[in-house]
């Protein structure tokens, strides 16, 4: 699961929270991507994807979930990614 921070406001400025449990598993990278876009363009209308690198036990590998962040997604909203990690 992730949310969005509250501080976050549309379109301008997007940040997230990591809502994550400790397990055997560690979070070691996220990359967040919608086609092009930076400070001066920031992403607006569709989904923004997001995939996460983990490692433990079975070594390091990237997990992208099928659940994007919404286009349209709200400041202090939480969303769920569709994964677990064991």
């Amino acid at each position: 699961m992730f949310k969005v921070h509250e501080n976050s406001r549309q379109p301008d400025y997007l940040a997230i929270v990591i809502i994550y449990v400790s397990g055997r598993n560690d979070i070691t990278a996220v990359q967040l991507w919608q086609a092009v876009f930076d400070t001066a363009s920031p992403p607006r209308g569709g989904d923004i994807s997001v995939r996460f690198q983990v490692g433990g036990g079975s070594g390091v590998r990237w997990i992208q979930p099928k659940n994007a962040i919404p286009g349209d997604w709200k400041a202090g909203a939480t969303y769920s990614i569709g994964i677990q990690l064991d």
